[in-house]
């Protein structure tokens, strides 16, 4: 009967730390992905202008909360894919304080993809078990 007890405590909390990672992360990715969509709004706004102040606050703002969040999803995440939208996510500042349009729009679509992709494949489905 111990041993039941054992391995049903043992149980639960993985059951806990699932769904902490699930809650956590998901929760991460959704606010990323609104600061991006942000950004997208502003580059459209200033196209000729990406190195606006303005333009440049909400790309600042989505490098801070990249930074901020960035060794949670390490901890939990696809290590590579982690990486590659910190690359594209530094690259679409970069392009942007150099008022690089299409480099810096090409980057932030990138970072949205993979950030999509990584927040479908957070819940637990038949595709991602096997």
């Amino acid at each position: 009967m111990k041993r039941l007890f054992v391995i049903l405590g043992v149980f639960a909390v993985m059951i806990g730390f699932a769904v902490f990672e699930i809650v956590a992360t998901g929760k991460f990715y959704r606010e990323t992905l609104a600061l991006l969509g942000e950004a997208e709004e502003s580059f459209a706004v200033y196209e000729e202008a990406l190195d606006d102040p303005a333009n440049l606050r909400v790309v600042e703002k989505i490098e801070r909360k990249w930074k901020s969040g960035r060794r949670l999803l390490l901890g939990f995440g696809n290590h590579s894919t982690i990486r590659n939208i910190d690359e594209r996510i530094v690259s679409m500042g970069s392009y942007a304080r150099q008022n690089e349009y299409p480099d810096a729009l090409c980057n932030l679509k990138l970072a949205q993809q993979f950030i999509d992709e990584l927040e479908k494949d957070l819940v637990p489905n038949l595709t991602n078990l096997l």
